[in-house]
């Protein structure tokens, strides 16, 4: 699968973790040469046409105010072909669905990764916990590449956000 797998890491990478989809592509980039990989600050509407090459795209984005690790199928709103947007900042549902609409294409596997985070300060380093989850998505990530059913990878997505919730590394804080 990975032949046609595109992996898009989208966030501010000088706002400590809202970088970590853009962290989290670079290192699937260097771990994996066969897979695409774009790292950018927000999904324009450029991407519709890029997108519509590929038989699965991976979004990974961080987001506040969840705990565990988040991995969906995103089904996307064919008979919604009629989406205009109206921003240059796209939601991955919107630019699935205007690559749809502009190239008649769908990819296969399309996939939404949450990376959790906390820390939106101005600086480019992450924070220890959305670290620890931006490797453990590595991880996960390694595991579907061999993978061409959508009911499989559907079923091991569900897996993975569980178990999640589940192995959250403890950190421990100095109160000195």
């Amino acid at each position: 699968m990975n032949a046609k797998t595109l992996v898009i890491g989208y966030g501010n990478m000088l706002r400590c973790d809202d970088g970590a989809g853009p962290h989290a592509v670079e290192r699937i980039a260097a771990l994996y040469p066969s897979v695409d990989c774009i790292a950018c600050t927000e999904l324009g509407p450029e991407l519709a046409e890029v997108i519509s090459h590929y038989n699965r795209i991976v979004f990974v984005d961080a987001s506040a105010g969840i705990k565990h690790l988040r991995w969906n199928m995103l089904q996307p709103r064919i008979e919604a072909a009629s989406c205009r947007p109206q921003s240059h900042a796209l939601s991955a549902q919107v630019l699935v669905e205007l690559s749809i609409e502009l190239y008649n294409r769908c990819p296969l596997f399309i996939e939404l990764v949450e990376i959790p985070a906390y820390d939106f300060d101005f600086a480019e380093q992450l924070s220890p916990l959305t670290r620890v989850m931006v490797d453990r998505f590595v991880r996960l990530f390694s595991e579907t590449l061999s993978w061409t059913d959508v009911r499989e990878l559907q079923l091991w997505t569900d897996r993975a956000s569980m178990a999640d919730q589940f192995a959250l590394p403890v950190l421990q804080t100095s109160t000195s």
